[in-house]
């Protein structure tokens, strides 16, 4: 049974989190949907950090944007995203601002769950994040930056899949 995008009873920490659930269940899913209720809009995604471990990465705006590139890029691969550490902020309004900090497992496409593989990447973010509660009451993100603090593997593995 599919958990539905919309989860009812949930604070409005837990429901900031959870939009970040679903933008990494999304990802390891490769499911659009998910993906897509987790921004706003006019959504940024700042991974301009990464530039430091050799990712030309930069600045994406707008939900359809973003959708796209992580569609293209981690969705496409096998991965498996592990975030915890979460401090909320509920600012004033319908607007929240906050961090935390993940795990992701990154396998090109259908060579994850085969144990003679060691061709992956492993890669320790930090996550700053930007909220605002849509008018149907679910909170989206506007704002991501992605820092990375280490990786372990293969960096190729990001850009060659």
């Amino acid at each position: 049974m599919a958990v539905p995008i919309h989860i009812t009873g949930l604070s409005d920490r837990e429901a900031c989190i959870d939009t970040f659930l679903r933008f990494t269940q999304g990802l390891d899913e490769c499911n659009k949907q998910l993906i897509a209720s987790s921004w706003t809009e006019d959504a940024v995604l700042d991974l301009t950090p990464m530039r430091k471990i050799g990712l030309s990465s930069g600045v994406t705006s707008t939900r359809d944007a973003i959708v796209s590139q992580t569609l293209n890029g981690v969705g496409s691969m096998d991965s498996h995203h592990l975030v915890s550490n979460w401090r909320v902020h509920i600012l004033q309004g319908d607007t929240a601002y906050m961090t935390g900090v993940g795990l992701a497992q990154h396998y090109p496409p259908t060579l994850g769950p085969r144990p003679e593989v060691d061709n992956r990447l492993l890669m320790a973010n930090r996550y700053n994040v930007e909220l605002r509660r849509a008018e149907d009451g679910l909170w989206r993100m506007s704002r991501l930056t992605i820092t990375n603090s280490w990786t372990e593997g293969n960096l190729a593995v990001m850009t060659n899949h």
